[in-house]
Parts: C-alpha cells; sequence; structure tokens
C-alpha cells in the first residue's frame, strides 16, 4: 500500500544492523490503513537509516504480520514508483515522486535547486540517459555531486530498473 507519512519519533534503532522502528503520522485518509491508539503507524526495517523526525515520505509499505504491536508494517520502498513504468520500462515519475525520491538523500535546498534546473533530473537517471543532465544549469551542483546524486537515485530506486 502507498501512503503519504511524516515521520514523527524513533521508538527503536540498533546501530550493529541498521535496524530501525519508526512512528509516523499518515498525511491523509487511506482505507486498508490501520492505525494505533496514537492515531499513527510504525515502519521497521534495515533500510530506513536515512530517514529523520520530520521528514515527509510517500512510501510504499505491507503489514508486518510479525510484529506484536497493532499498526505495524515493513518499508517496502518508495511509494508510486512501479506505476510510473510503461511496458516498454521507460520511467515517467510525476513532480511529487521525483521530490519524494530526491528528499530522502537530500535537503530540501538541494532538492529545489535540482528541480529548478533540471525538472526531468530523476526520470533522466532512471532512464540511463544522465549524460543529457547539464550541471551548469543547476545551482551547486558539479560533476562530482552529480555522480553521488546519481547513485544515491539508482540506489533509492532499484525496483524501477525492474
Amino acid at each position: 500500500m502507498d501512503v503519504r507519512a511524516r515521520i514523527s519519533k524513533e521508538l527503536f534503532s540498533n546501530p550493529m544492523n541498521g535496524y530501525r522502528v519508526l512512528s509516523c503520522d499518515p498525511l491523509d485518509y487511506y482505507s486498508g490503513l490501520k492505525l494505533n491508539k496514537y492515531g499513527n503507524f510504525t515502519i521497521s526495517g534495515d533500510n530506513i537509516g536515512r530517514f529523520d523526525t520530520g521528514d515527509e515520505i510517500y512510501m510504499n509499505i505491507t503489514p508486518d504480520n510479525e510484529s506484536k504491536y497493532p499498526a505495524s508494517y515493513k518499508y517496502c520502498g518508495l511509494g508510486g514508483i512501479e506505476d510510473s513504468i510503461n511496458r516498454t520500462g521507460e520511467i515517467s515519475l510525476n513532480k511529487e515522486q521525483s521530490i519524494a525520491i530526491l528528499s530522502s538523500f537530500m535537503t530540501s535546498a538541494q532538492v529545489q535547486n535540482i528541480m529548478e534546473g533540471c525538472p526531468d533530473f530523476v526520470n533522466l537517471v532512471l532512464s540511463n540517459r544522465s549524460k543529457e543532465i547539464d550541471v551548469a544549469k543547476i545551482y551547486n551542483v558539479g560533476n562530482v555531486r552529480l555522480e553521488k546524486y546519481i547513485a544515491e537515485i539508482q540506489k533509492e530506486c532499484e525496483i524501477a530498473k525492474y
């Protein structure tokens, strides 16, 4: 299930293996989403280390049937990406999805710079057309930072490659 939520609190963290449990406040109503007595839900996994309190994330989650607590979910990745890949494998993320991906590892100012200088940045990276990105049009991004951003996007969106 795809949901938009704000990380409200870290409930557990194991620095040895990266496993974390985070409390999330839903930003919209979702008919299948179960909430606990506090009006929120939790996500868990070893793939949520980059999220901080206050982050707003569009994510894909599945119920955690092994958890002893109600309203527990496993984080599966950023939401809506699979739906943005057509049958030919062409990727067409909308602005909100692109911002969500960039926000998972950038500051809001960096996201704004990317979106102003190259609105199709994420689509170009995921379509293996990153050579078309003109860093001269993006404030505070050179070739070194560009390569780091490309690697982060590819890591974040591995699911989009298949």
